[in-house]
């Protein structure tokens, strides 16, 4: 391997190519070209590289080192002919020339197979428009957001405005079932005893109505009533009414109901705490209310430990203003009621199953 690298630079067997041309101007000339051709071509792989380097994201950054290289062997190339001129180092030249050779041919076959799909590349003013049709788009985008955000103002003030005027309606049919309740109390002195209850328990049903309105009213959210809270709102006030003390369970956690199913509920609500407040006649009356969610229907559930439902209630069920409005407020909320016996209590049951839609 050494003698092969020792004879691959020996000169002994040629001559110089300065012992050819005698006239030193010519010399001089072939100097000054080759080495102002050599430092040019050396100055063209530096420069693709440093660019290669900067754009990472360059595509076919490939192509341009492997001209870079061929480019770097060409200057090679023009050096190695200052040096031959004085030493006969041929058998070097001719092999840098064959590497150089290979080289420029893969540069020339690799940049032949390139061109075509270098030829879709998007041209620099084909990336021009495209930007100019982007920045008309963002503006335009811009102008349409601008207009959206207008209207979701003018949108949130006619909601508040709604929301107002809901509120209104709610305060005012408050103030007027209020009136009502009002007059009736007034009228309840100027009845015999025996009449008055009705007046009382009429009053107790526009108070149930006139309570929806009034938590409408104060809630922020007026589509649906906490009734939970209501119930307990209108319990406090038909057991306060009773004068008795009364050991009350009332669960409805987390349920929310609309207006359409918060009126009637509410009426069927009080009909059915009144009925047990009423012929529940224990020292110790307990009654527990449970309304829960079961698939896709509410199940109101009130019990107590009171005598028991008669067997021919069904028979006897428009004998009472009551009985009819429990019926009546069932059949509006599109439900079933079922009586029977309270297992934890030993009374009365009342289950009524009414959709969660209307």
């Amino acid at each position: 391997m050494f003698e092969w690298f020792e004879k691959l630079f020996s000169a002994a067997d040629f001559a110089p190519h300065i012992a050819c041309i005698r006239e030193p101007s010519v010399i001089w000339m072939h100097i000054i070209a080759d080495l102002m051709i050599g430092i040019a071509y050396y100055s063209i792989p530096f420069s693709l590289l440093k660019f290669v380097k900067s754009r990472k994201d360059l595509a076919y950054n490939w192509m341009f080192q492997l001209f870079g290289l061929f480019i770097f062997l060409c200057g090679t190339t023009h050096f190695v002919q200052i040096w031959v001129l004085y030493y006969p180092v041929y058998r070097f030249e001719s092999l840098l020339k064959l590497i150089t050779g290979i080289i420029s041919v893969m540069t020339a076959y690799f940049l032949i197979r390139l061109i075509p799909t270098a030829l879709k590349l998007r041209s620099p003013k084909e990336f021009e428009e495209s930007n100019k049709r982007l920045e008309k788009e963002v503006q335009e985008h811009k102008v349409t957001l601008g207009e959206l955000r207008s209207a979701q103002g003018e949108l949130q003030e006619r909601l508040q405005e709604k929301d107002v005027l809901i509120k209104e309606i709610h305060h005012r049919v408050k103030n007027n079932l209020q009136i009502i309740s009002s007059l009736l109390n007034l009228q309840v002195s100027k009845v015999p005893r025996e009449n008055a209850e009705a007046f009382t328990q009429s009053q107790n049903r526009i108070q149930a109505m006139a309570m929806i309105h009034q938590m409408l009213y104060q809630t922020r959210d007026l589509a649906r009533l906490d009734f939970e809270t209501y119930m307990n709102e209108i319990a406090k006030e038909l057991v306060t009414a009773s004068g008795r003390m009364v050991e009350l369970s009332i669960h409805a956690a987390g349920i929310r109901l609309d207006v359409d199913q918060a009126v009637p509920c509410g009426l069927l609500f009080n009909e059915l705490l009144t009925n047990s407040l009423k012929y529940t006649k224990n020292e110790k009356p307990k009654i527990s209310i449970l309304l829960k969610i079961i698939n896709d229907n509410y199940e109101l559930t009130v019990e107590d430990n009171g005598p028991e439902f008669p067997p021919d209630l069904k028979t006897r069920q428009n004998d009472t203003l009551g009985l009819q409005l429990v019926t009546a407020l069932t059949r509006q909320l599109r439900g079933t009621m079922t009586t029977g016996t309270s297992i934890s209590l030993g009374g009365a049951l009342v289950t009524v199953t009414f959709p969660r839609e209307l």
